[in-house]
């Protein structure tokens, strides 16, 4: 992970033309609704998941040097610089058109010290579910293009304690990090309410086809028939039909609850 001082000692601000939101969290938790939310919004162009980040930082960790520990020095600061180029390169090249584009893979959450380096000016979301309809949801969905973390309890729990939220209660305790927290429940039960404070936090104008949040656009995540459809609650609760075949996997989250962000 990047300390505080590495991350409160970011690279310079670039005027790009474009301002670029980072949507993360755990699969399964809301970042396909926020993205198709935004989307929706006439000054917004939908990236999806990118990998450009994830591959910037494993460049990093196998460049010269480690910016993990203190603030990046010259050499570290003009590495830094081309990995920023890099993703700039990638994603002007993927021919995103918008004032504002979005970058929604989830597990840039560990990513997240590396994005407000390159990109101090950037917009952080982050998007939060109950655990439990979190790994329920990522335990019966298929995706191929994800680690095996979710196909057994004990691995859910390992990786949504030990990895997601080790991470994200890092980055919560460092201030500039700066991070939008949009909760999955809240969303759906006032979708009103949440819908305008998500596009007031990104500096984005109320255009009501946002509250819509379904769209035609192509999808290509075990979200894609949800996203054809309005904003639903349905799914709050779904893992409760399935209560009492889910008991080690509640009771391995209780045990690490203590742990929770």
């Amino acid at each position: 992970m990047f300390s505080r001082a590495a991350v409160t000692d970011p690279l310079e601000p670039l005027d790009i033309g474009v301002k670029l939101i980072f949507i993360v969290g755990m699969p399964r938790s809301g970042t396909t609704l926020t993205e198709r939310i935004l989307s929706n919004h006439s000054q917004v162009s939908a990236g999806g998941e990118l990998p450009f980040m994830q591959e910037c930082l494993a460049k990093l960790r196998s460049g010269p040097g480690s910016v993990k520990g203190r603030g990046p020095d010259l050499s570290q600061r003009e590495f830094l610089r081309r990995l920023r180029n890099d993703y700039l390169d990638a994603l002007f090249e993927s021919e995103l058109d918008g004032d504002f584009v979005t970058d929604k893979l989830p597990a840039n959450f560990s990513a997240l010290g590396l994005i407000r380096i390159l990109f101090p000016d950037a917009i952080i979301v982050h998007c939060s579910r109950d655990p439990m309809a979190t790994c329920w949801s990522l335990y019966t969905s298929f995706l191929d293009s994800h680690l095996c973390y979710h196909a057994a309890f004990d691995d859910l729990v390992h990786y949504y304690d030990k990895v997601y939220s080790r991470y994200m209660r890092h980055w919560a305790g460092i201030e500039k990090m700066n991070i939008f927290n949009v909760e999955y429940e809240g969303l759906v039960a006032d979708p009103e309410t949440g819908v305008r404070g998500l596009l007031h936090h990104c500096g984005l104008s109320w255009e009501a086809a946002c509250r819509e949040a379904h769209n035609d656009r192509p999808i290509f995540t075990a979200s894609v028939a949800q996203a054809r459809r309005p904003i639903y609650s349905t799914s709050l609760s779904r893992w409760r039909k399935f209560e009492r075949y889910l008991r080690p996997l509640a009771e391995g989250l209780a045990n690490a609850k203590s742990h929770h962000i």
